[in-house]
């Protein structure tokens, strides 16, 4: 139950690389515009970067123990070409303290729900951000 939440959740936050056709993309902050933004900035959890080579089986390890593995050639640019070299960011999110302060919730129903862990995935070439292969899928295993 834990594996297919955090793949669900892996999942869901993985948006910026969607199977949606799409022009260039500047990427943007992994965390939510806030009024409290000079505040909560040195609360945030990191922003980690990784490069990997897209033509190989890649395997990251986060900081926190977040384990993702990434199978070869799943990262493909808008136009539909496979991209070479991949910049990954994620940040890993595993309180309820680095929930408030990068401005994440999970709601049902408009009901709060309890999560024991989020984490945010994008894979980007320079600015364009890149897209999950039609058919592939990353494994994301999280400590919590």
């Amino acid at each position: 139950m834990l594996k297919a939440f955090t793949l669900l959740a892996a999942i869901v936050l993985f948006a910026s690389c969607s199977n949606k056709k799409t022009k260039e993309v500047t990427a943007s902050s992994p965390f939510q515009a806030s009024p409290l933004d000079s505040a909560y900035a040195p609360l945030r959890p990191a922003v980690q970067r990784f490069t990997i080579d897209n033509s190989k089986v890649n395997s990251i390890q986060a900081r926190n123990g977040t384990e993702v593995l990434i199978p070869a050639d799943c990262f493909t640019r808008a136009n539909g070409e496979k991209a070479e070299k991949v910049d990954m960011e994620i940040v890993e999110a595993l309180s309820l303290p680095d929930f408030v302060s990068s401005g994440l919730i999970t709601l049902s129903d408009g009901r709060l729900l309890l999560s024991n862990g989020m984490m945010y995935i994008n894979a980007r070439t320079g600015n364009e951000v890149l897209q999950l292969k039609e058919g592939t899928s990353l494994t994301v295993s999280m400590p919590t």
